[in-house]
């Protein structure tokens, strides 16, 4: 089974620049106007937590984010792009992806703009302070953020599921028809003459 996530951590600002070279928006996502890529960065493998209820603290010991729910880790293909835009607001991003991914088959796993715990995300940013994708801000834009700006989406693609379980059910219908029967007529003319061991082996056959 493979599920695709998509994490969405959105940050407003004034600030406006030339897309970054070497970068692109993402297949499954198209661009919301007024927009322009200063971080991107992609590996073909890795493993990534994604938030499914409130953020709570960054741990600075662990280094990591804290939530209410423990978050899910995917492995898999990963990309991040950092996307900056003037006279945008959270919310108004959030609701674009949102109806443009909900028709392609995701789901909504956490949304913090219809979470009434969510609010202080102090340093939810922090992690960039270590891993921040190649960008053309300084290092400090990419991690630090006024916390009423910070808006996070968290969605699961969720047909991809759909479908391997209904080609694993359709597997097990064909395999039933293909197992070989043996008539029940065949048993009583010759049943006395065979082993044990076989007339049971039939019996159990026809009996499924």
């Amino acid at each position: 089974m493979r599920s695709i996530f998509v994490g969405l951590g959105l940050l407003c600002t004034s600030v406006y620049a030339a897309d970054l070279p070497q970068s692109q928006d993402h297949p499954l996502l198209g661009r919301v106007g007024g927009t322009e890529i200063v971080g991107y960065d992609s590996k073909r493998f890795d493993a990534v937590e994604f938030q499914t209820s409130s953020f709570k603290e960054y741990d600075l010991e662990k280094e990591r984010r804290v939530y209410q729910q423990p978050g899910e880790t995917i492995e898999g293909a990963r990309t991040t792009i950092w996307y900056e835009g003037a006279a945008l607001s959270g919310l108004e991003i959030i609701r674009q992806y949102q109806a443009e991914l909900v028709p392609k088959g995701f789901e909504v796993v956490y949304d913090s703009t219809r979470d009434p715990n969510a609010g202080d995300y102090t340093n939810f940013l922090a992690p960039y302070s270590n891993t921040a994708p190649r960008n053309n801000r300084s290092a400090y834009v990419m991690y630090a953020a006024t916390d009423s700006t910070v808006k996070s989406v968290t969605l699961r693609r969720i047909n991809d599921a759909g479908r391997s379980a209904h080609r694993r059910s359709a597997r097990r219908r064909l395999e039933r028809r293909r197992q070989p029967r043996i008539p029940a007529r065949g048993l009583r003319r010759g049943g006395a003459d065979q082993p044990r061991s076989h007339r049971a082996e039939s019996i159990a056959r026809i009996r499924d």
